[in-house]
């Protein structure tokens, strides 16, 4: 699982779209630490 940092920089929003843009093309199932992450 991954740390959740406060966006502060330009490079940080794009650091945080490419942490989760996997998870929209690939949805989680629910009850995972995955799907949790996204809750």
């Amino acid at each position: 699982m991954m740390n959740v940092k406060p966006i502060r920089t330009e490079q940080d929003y794009e650091a945080a779209l490419r942490a989760v843009e996997p998870f929209f093309d690939n949805e989680p199932a629910p009850d995972t630490p995955e799907g949790d992450f996204l809750r």
